[in-house]
């Protein structure tokens, strides 16, 4: 008996190394003097991957159940998404583009696979002990390669982000100046730490570091509630380190708003000390929250990255290659329009529209946006009513988290935060070895 808990225990630590490689694999490829010289895109190769472990896996692993039924709906709408960007993207010959667009949705549809079909799903605490190990060692190596990076002034990855200025390709890397949140305290990142851009996390684009870091932090956070380590509490300090020097500023109050829901909700056991901290905070809240309200943004206006998402929404919707038209708007751009529109997208706003529900509806039309919500409102609710009061909050924290920074960002469903988004759904979703029976690490 023994000797099959240690085969189990060392099948489940070899997938947690698995995906975690996969997952950091196109950061660290990009540093390597030798890897970094194959083409881009790196995710691909991750993909890539997954894709010859998920065929084997459906080889020989056939008795195993395909899909539990706690997390068919995720990987249904996972599915529908990826499809729609893919099958266009394709037909216009832009699939590695596509491919790269929806590389979150493909490495949530495998990795939701080979949980069930290696059995992960039903050992998951023992693979999240593994994992959220191995993150917690990488985070810290993220966080201080990139603030090596800012502090001499030099990106050192090969990060090959299309930006162009007075038409040449460039590192997006600019000054952290008025991006700068300790500038409401009347001090500066660069004056303390020396540091002179916003660390990029390995990624190359400090935004897309950002929203990780969101994912991160209920990683994190929910580890250290499920396995009080200290490691895990060391790795939530470096986060909020992480995120000030990173300046993504949605970020940055998502962070704080999920520690502080994790401290009152979780943390705090006695009502008569919630009831008090409320009251604190109430107060707190009246007499000073005009002027950090004033101040914080302040910060927005001085970077002045407001304006320009009003100006990309706005240009988006007349485009000549989008065509707005009642097609358009129920099923996204047409088939025989969506080379032009990624390659005028592309010029207009460097890919990125600043929004992940605009992205939705652009790619996928209205019909597809309230369908790929409505599954995950829908799953939400499923699994909602089958957790304890703990998991609750963090499934309440996962969703408000995405729903939120979602509104500022479009890249919550590409490669890195998405599957961290997934793992924690995962994570979360109780496992039963018959319907409705026997919950197993719930």
């Amino acid at each position: 008996m023994l000797e099959k808990l240690n085969i189990k225990e060392k099948r489940i630590k070899k997938f947690a190394i698995i995906f975690g490689g996969a997952l950091i694999f196109p950061m660290i490829g990009k540093l390597l003097p030798i890897i970094k010289d194959l083409p881009y895109n790196f995710v691909n190769y991750s993909l890539s991957f997954l894709f010859f472990v998920f065929l084997f896996s459906y080889i020989f692993y056939s008795k195993q159940n395909l899909l539990h039924k706690n997390i068919t709906t995720f990987f249904f709408a996972n599915l529908f998404l990826a499809l729609i960007i893919i099958i266009k993207g394709f037909d216009s010959g832009l699939f590695s583009f596509a491919l790269s667009k929806s590389s979150g949705l493909v490495f949530s549809i495998s990795i939701i696979i080979i949980f069930c079909k290696y059995g992960i799903f039903e050992n998951k605490k023992l693979f999240f002990k593994y994992f959220t190990i191995f993150l917690s060692f990488f985070l810290f190596f993220q966080y201080s390669f990139s603030m090596y990076e800012s502090f001499i002034n030099v990106p050192l990855g090969d990060y090959q982000i299309k930006v162009y200025r007075m038409g040449q390709l460039v590192i997006p890397t600019f000054p952290i100046g008025m991006r700068d949140p300790l500038l409401l305290f009347g001090i500066t990142q660069k004056s303390i730490f020396g540091i002179n851009f916003p660390i990029l996390g390995l990624i190359g684009q400090h935004n897309g570091f950002g929203v990780m870091l969101i994912f991160y932090n209920l990683l994190f956070l929910y580890a250290y509630y499920i396995y009080r380590k200290k490691i895990y509490f060391f790795s939530n300090v470096v986060v909020v380190l992480a995120i000030i020097s990173n300046t993504t500023r949605s970020a940055l109050l998502l962070i704080l708003l999920q520690d502080m829901f994790f401290i009152y909700f979780i943390i705090i056991k006695n009502r008569i000390v919630k009831y008090f901290t409320l009251f604190l905070i109430l107060i707190i809240a009246l007499i000073f929250f005009a002027d950090i309200v004033d101040k914080f943004w302040g910060l927005y206006q001085n970077a002045d990255t407001v304006t320009p998402r009003i100006i990309i929404w706005e240009i988006l919707t007349n485009i000549s290659s989008f065509h707005l038209s009642l097609y358009s708007f129920l099923f996204g751009v047409p088939l025989s329009n969506f080379g032009d529109y990624l390659t005028g997208l592309d010029k207009m706003s460097l890919g990125s529209v600043e929004n992940q529900y605009i992205f939705i509806i652009l790619y996928s039309g209205i019909l597809g946006l309230v369908l790929f919500i409505g599954l995950l409102i829908k799953y939400f609710i499923k699994i909602y009513k089958q957790i304890n009061y703990v998991n609750k909050i963090f499934l309440i924290m996962i969703f408000l988290s995405f729903i939120l920074e979602g509104l500022f960002m479009d890249n919550l469903i590409s490669y890195y935060s998405y599957v961290l988004f997934t793992f924690l759904l995962l994570w979360i979703s109780p496992f039963y070895k018959i319907s409705g029976i026997n919950p197993i690490n719930n």
